[in-house]
């Protein structure tokens, strides 16, 4: 009688622990989903979009926006819509590091190594699961919150197709957008901030680009 039970508790456990691996797998199904539902489209020269723009200041503009240069998009490519929320960086990396929780808030008190090792695993687990084409990857925008591009004085020499500026020797990163803790001023679309890349803040999240390999 007692072996009996002993079976039917552990058939029980059994069962409840397979229906928690199927919620768990179906909600981390759904996040990921989510996520790639969330990105824009963006296809330069068709549409909406123009193929090319200036991107720089005016005459009277900081020196970091300087010189105003003509940039052209060679290819399309997707930009997420949101920043990265915290339920995603949480089933990519096994953590949440932020100040400020809620699952679909942004992720913050990231580093850019730890942004750039998000989107390198990010798009493994998709490729995984057959989310994402071998051809294609998650990758830093060059333009936005975190950055992929290496930090530099002026836009002098800088890349005019839209790809991301490169420095072997980069001590820091460009960083955009704004924040709440920011003034008027720093939120503005032209304007180029920059920190060293270990830096983390609860002001700083980062959003990532759809792109072909």
């Amino acid at each position: 009688m007692r072996s009996s039970v002993l079976c039917g508790c552990c058939l029980a456990l059994a069962g409840l622990g397979v229906a928690l691996g199927n919620q768990a797998g179906d909600r981390a199904e759904r996040i990921l989903k989510q996520f790639l539902d969330e990105f824009i489209m963006v296809t330069p020269g068709e549409g909406k979009f123009p193929a090319s723009f200036v991107m720089g200041g005016g005459k009277t503009a900081p020196a970091a926006e300087l010189p105003a240069h003509k940039v052209t998009f060679r290819r399309p490519f997707a930009m997420a819509k949101y920043e990265v929320t915290q339920e995603l960086y949480q089933l990519i990396m096994g953590r949440n590091p932020s100040k400020w929780g809620g699952p679909r808030n942004s992720v913050e008190l990231v580093s850019w190594d730890e942004a750039r090792e998000f989107c390198r695993k990010a798009t493994e687990e998709l490729q995984r699961r057959k989310l994402l084409p071998a051809g294609e990857s998650i990758r830093l925008p060059s333009e936005a919150e975190w950055c992929a591009d290496a930090w530099h004085p002026s836009y002098e020499g800088a890349p005019a197709d839209g790809s991301a500026r490169e420095m072997a020797d980069a001590k820091e990163r460009v960083m955009r957008g704004g924040s709440w803790r920011d003034k008027a001023d720093a939120c503005r679309s032209g304007f180029r901030g920059h920190r060293p890349p270990e830096a983390r803040s609860d002001a700083i999240g980062f959003r990532c680009v759809r792109v072909r390999s």
